[in-house]
């Protein structure tokens, strides 16, 4: 499975039909504004060192690599496995 997830994201999205898919900037920001979102939607009592670790990882993001394919939610049960025990496919439903 790990071979398999390294070749997934080894895969550049244009040489595989998706260069169109997806935005490709901005990817880190994105991600640190969405956990912001969750963890304040969830909030149900004070998280000690949350607000300052915020902060510090604004402040030294660094530039968002180079576009790749990720699957979001790896595991057994989004690959398909051949009767010789390798993986055939990987699903994502999401998409």
């Amino acid at each position: 499975m790990l071979d398999t997830l390294v070749d997934l994201h080894a895969l550049e999205p244009a040489a595989v039909g998706l260069g169109a898919f997806g935005r490709t900037e901005g990817f880190l920001e994105r991600q640190l504004s969405c956990w912001q979102e969750q963890l304040v939607a969830s909030h149900s009592r004070p998280v000690a060192g949350a607000a300052e670790l915020h902060g510090r990882l604004a402040r030294t993001l660094s530039a968002s690599p180079s576009p790749t394919v990720v699957h979001g939610d790896y595991r057994l049960g989004s690959t398909l496995v051949g009767e010789d025990g390798r993986i055939r496919a990987v699903l994502a439903w999401e998409m």
